[in-house]
């Protein structure tokens, strides 16, 4: 296992910020690419201390959609561990910094499932629909939160 560089000063500034980074070679390290079942480089993933995946990326990322992926990526973390405040956090940065990227519809429903799980107020999740609908209308994200449409 190697250090993993990247040639982007805002990208290493998050990685080292928020991430240990490791960089495996697939010829090199077939135990570790089995175990993470990553088929295709560059692969891109955010375990926690007890190896738990909370995101994934394949294939490679320019650097606005990498510093979206990572944002999401500490979003999702959170969430899964039912820190729904900073998971909010997370996901209204990249809704805010990154409104381009295909991720931001993404953001939006995690933060609209966030909010409603946070207080169990379902006005969050058809906020969150609206938004979908207006701004990322026809991405599998507003299809998936179409039922919440009151």
């Amino acid at each position: 296992m190697n250090t993993v560089t990247y040639s982007d000063e805002y990208v290493i500034d998050m990685i080292s910020k928020n991430f240990i980074a490791v960089k495996l070679h697939l010829g090199e390290d077939k135990e570790w690419a089995t175990r993470y079942d990553v088929r295709w480089t560059p692969t891109f993933l955010l375990l926690d201390g007890k190896e738990h995946e909370h995101a994934r990326n394949v294939g490679y990322l320019p650097v606005m959609e990498m510093l979206a992926f990572l944002t999401l990526a500490i979003g999702k973390e959170a969430f899964d561990g039912e820190k729904f405040d900073e998971a909010i956090t997370k996901f209204n940065e990249v809704i805010s910094n990154y409104p381009e990227s295909e991720l931001a519809a993404e953001a939006v429903y995690y933060k609209g499932v966030s909010g409603y799980k946070k207080g169990h107020d379902a006005s969050e999740l058809s906020r969150a629909y609206q938004l979908l609908h207006s701004k990322y209308p026809n991405t599998s994200w507003e299809k998936k939160a179409s039922v919440w449409d009151s």
